[in-house]
Formats: structure tokens, C-alpha cells, sequence
């Protein structure tokens, strides 16, 4: 099995029609990190709707080959994305995306710069969110993915070994 992680991007029907009937052999993660196009471009600068555009796509040409679609979506919470983090969970089911993962930033002793990319000052150690404050996201995400139909993972370095090791 072949997994990768995009941003999404490039992630268009044409590129995806060779790999379609390889699905039971892939993983796919889109690293989308919003549910609102002002989110997403407050975030990455980039085009919220040609990601949709993209995912929807990627579903169809899975569809189109009769195989499922080996997709996720995952988002990094934290502090300027935690009130989307049901509204992403809702737009993952609305694109026909079978998994949702939430991810959180790494606690870490490195002081990354301030970023101020897209107008947004990114500041790392401000955007992470308390434990609890996490706690809470996950609890009303499990809430709302089984309505929705989703396989929902959930990862944080002190539960999970592989995620901690790549805190390190």
C-alpha cells in the first residue's frame, strides 16, 4: 500500500484516472486545515473552491472506476481553525470523503518564527490549543462523525507513539 499526503492542488481527475484502479492500494490524505474558503486562504493564500473542486473530483474518478475512494481529510487544530472543526466534518461528508482526521500542532522547545504569509500572523506556540481545549474538539467531533458516516481519526502525540516520534 502507497500513502501520501497533498494539499489537494494538484490533486485533479486527470492525475488521479491513472491511480484510480489502484485504490485498494492507496491512501490518500488531503491536508485541507479549514472549512471556510476565508479560513483556507487566511491559512495557505490558496484557492478554497478549486480544492473542492478537487476533491470532488478525486471521489468521482474513484466512483467512475468502480473502486472506493482511499481518501482523508485532515485538519490541524488549532486556534484559528478549532470553531470550524464540525463545519469540516460536514464539508468531508459533503464531498463524498470517507475519512476525517484531526491532527494537532507538536508542543515543541523549537521558537518558530512569526509568519505573517497571507496577512495572518501565524505565531506557532500561540495557535496551539490547550489539552483540554483539544479534549473538548474531539468529544463533539465523535458526536457528530457517526451521523455524518465518517470514520473519524483522531491524533495526539501523547496517545499516539508514531505521532510522538514525529514530534522528535
Amino acid at each position: 500500500t502507497f500513502h501520501f499526503s497533498t494539499n489537494g492542488l494538484l490533486l485533479d481527475a486527470a492525475r488521479l484516472a491513472p491511480l484510480a484502479p489502484h485504490a485498494s492500494r492507496l491512501g490518500i490524505i488531503v491536508s485541507t486545515n479549514a472549512a471556510t474558503p476565508e479560513t483556507y486562504r487566511r491559512l495557505t493564500g490558496k484557492d478554497f473552491d478549486k480544492l473542492c473542486a478537487n476533491i470532488r473530483g478525486a471521489v468521482a474518478a474513484f466512483r467512475q472506476a468502480g473502486q472506493p475512494a482511499p481518501l482523508a481529510m485532515s485538519m490541524i487544530v488549532m486556534r484559528a481553525n478549532r470553531d470550524e472543526v464540525l463545519d469540516f466534518l460536514r464539508l468531508v461528508a459533503a464531498l463524498g470523503v470517507p475519512r476525517a482526521l484531526l491532527r494537532h500542532l507538536f508542543e515543541t522547545d523549537y521558537a518558530a518564527p512569526p509568519r505573517d504569509d497571507f496577512g495572518y500572523e501565524f505565531i506557532y506556540e500561540r495557535e496551539i490549543l490547550p489539552p483540554e481545549a483539544y479534549a473538548a474538539v474531539r468529544a463533539a467531533a465523535h458526536v457528530l462523525a457517526a451521523p455524518l458516516g465518517l470514520e473519524l481519526g483522531v491524533q495526539r502525540a501523547g496517545e499516539h507513539p508514531e505521532i510522538a516520534a514525529l514530534a522528535e
